[in-house]
């Protein structure tokens, strides 16, 4: 917490000086949560029980030509602090890329770019979108981010904040099994899966 004091001055002649204390919350921990804003009531992602620095999407098998959209919430549930995601940084393996971008929650066609600052109850979403062009046993991008919440998984241990995204997929050469299961997020993509979830990480 911060703490000061407001200095006032008046003509009172017994008390011409009045100092006011004056406290804030804002350096208390922000508490990072990614949730599904999909479901009713929202689902928590991340962090549950047992999750580490590492959080796993599996985005599930998907025909080539096809396309899956997951949108993952990134939220503050601080009671008193902002929560800032910074430095974000976007790796690849396999043969396709997860594209992968901050949206406005409100306005979803408004990309955003880190460093982003979110008040306590706000919100941005993280969309992903996977169309393989190529046959892939093992696809997979990471997000990275490094945040001011020196908990970030909830196990009661500080960390350096840092938070790692995993998103995978495949596309068998067989074309998959095309059909399923719901994606994350309000803006499922036109391929679903039964396969396609969370892998808490």
């Amino acid at each position: 917490q911060d703490a000061n004091a407001l200095v006032i001055l008046s003509d009172d002649p017994t008390h011409s000086i009045v100092r006011v204390p004056i406290r804030n919350g804002y350096k208390s921990s922000p508490n990072l949560a990614i949730v599904d804003r999909s479901t009713t009531p929202t689902t928590t992602l991340y962090p549950i029980e047992g999750s580490t620095t590492i959080f796993t999407y599996e985005l599930g098998e998907v025909s080539t030509g096809a396309s899956r959209t997951a949108t993952l919430t990134l939220l503050n549930l601080s009671c008193g602090a902002i929560l800032a995601l910074d430095d974000m940084a976007i790796e690849s393996t396999g043969v396709n890329a997860v594209v992968v971008k901050l949206a406005d929650v409100r306005d979803r066609s408004k990309d955003l770019e880190t460093p982003v600052f979110l008040p306590i109850g706000e919100m941005v979403d993280l969309i992903a979108e996977y169309s393989p062009a190529l046959p892939s046993d093992a696809d997979e991008t990471t997000v990275t981010f490094r945040t001011n919440d020196d908990d970030i998984n909830n196990d009661g241990k500080a960390d350096d904040g840092s938070l790692t995204i995993v998103l995978s997929g495949r596309a068998p050469a067989d074309g998959g099994t095309d059909g399923g299961g719901p994606d994350a997020g309000p803006d499922a993509g036109t391929d679903t899966d039964a396969d396609a979830g969370v892998d808490a990480g």
